[in-house]
């Protein structure tokens, strides 16, 4: 991890913005589902017409996934580099970070398929969500910090309790990241099993499934796995897209994809 150099918050805090926007809305629906009340996100476009399925929890974690880890990788991008949005630019701001090797698999693992009928716990799924939450607001207001109320990039919000924050720092960003991306990895890959015995896993068990899903190749590269993911270790959402992606690189086309 490079410090030292500036950070661009006022571009970092709208990617977070847009990605933990699709977190909260899990959040909201799925607790509003385990409470019996009437999720505020039941007429959705995700959500309708069959509700939350795994389908569902697959695109909105891919899009996550998609915002969260670009805050990590156009930190030290300058205003003019960030607005121009290189090709390149766009490929490697989007990949899961490296600096967090701790959560990716020793191994390639084989994905299990998706769904749209298997049989989600949702209570499970909140354990990873409610922690992804509070790191998550943490991670807000330290952002909201850098700036005021005249000063905060429009549209975003600011936040009153910003005031009393202190404002984040590179170190301390990686580590809410850290965590935040690690809750979000748990809350999928416990998403078949009872919640009761994910409150009984153990620490090690734990650890492990707060490692990156292997049904996310896309925001992987050569360097997170030693070999790339077999086509059937895909789930159906990526698989048929990384088949035409590897058939273009044999006739030397340049891809969109590179794994």
């Amino acid at each position: 991890m490079r410090t030292g150099r500036e950070l661009n918050w006022s571009y970092m805090i709208g990617m977070f913005v847009e990605g933990f926007a699709e977190v909260e809305q899990m959040h909201e629906h799925l607790r509003a589902k385990v409470d019996g009340r009437v999720s505020p996100h039941e007429d959705g476009l995700y959500y309708r017409p069959r509700g939350f399925t795994e389908f569902t929890f697959e695109a909105q974690l891919e899009h996550a996934y998609h915002h969260l880890d670009w805050v990590w990788g156009c930190r030290h991008a300058t205003l003019t580099r960030a607005a121009k949005c290189a090709w390149r630019d766009f490929r490697n701001w989007e990949k899961f970070p490296l600096a967090f090797r701790e959560l990716l698999p020793d191994t390639p693992r084989r994905a299990v398929e998706t769904h749209s009928k298997t049989v989600l716990h949702f209570e499970s799924i909140l354990l990873g969500l409610d922690e992804a939450i509070r790191v998550g607001d943490e991670i807000y207001l330290g952002l909201c910090a850098h700036f005021d109320a005249k000063t905060c990039p429009c549209p975003i919000r600011w936040d009153q309790r910003a005031e009393k924050v202190a404002p984040l720092t590179e170190r301390r960003l990686t580590d809410l990241l850290r965590r935040l991306l690690g809750a979000l990895n748990f809350s999928w890959n416990v998403r078949r099993i009872p919640v009761e015995r994910v409150r009984a896993l153990s620490a090690r068990a734990r650890q492990r499934r707060r490692c990156y899903p292997a049904e996310f190749p896309k925001y992987l590269t050569k360097r997170h796995c030693r070999r790339r993911l077999p086509v059937h270790a895909l789930s159906p959402y990526t698989a048929r897209a990384t088949q035409v992606q590897r058939a273009r690189s044999r006739r030397g086309i340049p891809g969109r994809n590179k794994l």
